[in-house]
């Protein structure tokens, strides 16, 4: 009996030690699943509200970096988040919208420009370039709201003849005791204005 007992025991203790390594293995696995869907998601919508503000813009008023760390354009949205028109019915361009990547801090930048009472921007698109001072899309670059925090690229560019804006971002996330998660997303816009 003594010798039965301890068969069960054993027979009962291996059970445990496999559904333990079965639950851990399991939890292990959507650990690593949930994390690659946050660094996913995250690449996703540092994309995302980049590309909605660019249908709405001007491939006129379009300026990327020489390195594509940065793209600016016109936006017609006011303060409100209203379309601007005026009489007409012809888009009023309200501001020039930059965003950039701070590859030392990791965070993509979204920052605005507003353009100087009377400017003819407002009607007729131009790069942020032709701003009076005229500076380059690099002067501007400094401040604004963070977008999205660890990316690791940024990329922006046009392809030879056409009106798309396309955009690679890159986050990577660092998990204690854990393989870095990583996630890329290319995406574009096609300018409507």
């Amino acid at each position: 009996m003594l010798i039965e007992m301890m068969i069960a025991a054993g027979i009962f203790l291996l059970l445990t030690a496999v559904l333990f390594m079965i639950f851990f293995m399991g939890a292990k696995a959507w650990r690593k699943t949930d994390q690659r869907a946050d660094v996913t998601r995250e690449a996703q919508l540092a994309t995302a509200r980049l590309i909605r503000e660019a249908t709405r813009s001007s491939f006129l008023s379009l300026s990327i970096t020489p390195d594509g760390r940065a793209v600016s354009f016109l936006s017609p949205m006011d303060d409100n988040g209203q379309f601007v028109f005026d009489a007409a019915g012809n888009t009023r361009w309200q501001r020039f919208v930059i965003y950039y990547c701070d590859l030392t801090a990791g965070e993509l930048r979204r920052l605005e420009v507003p353009l100087p009472v009377g400017s003819t921007l407002g009607q007729f698109p131009e790069p942020i370039e032709r701003l009076n001072p005229p500076k380059t899309l690099s002067g501007y670059l400094t401040g604004g709201r963070v977008i999205a925090r660890d990316l690791v690229e940024f990329g922006a560019w046009t392809p030879m003849g056409s009106r798309r804006l396309n955009l690679t971002v890159t986050v990577k996330k660092s998990v204690p005791r854990e393989p870095d998660a990583t996630a890329t997303v290319t995406t574009g816009a096609l300018f409507h204005n």
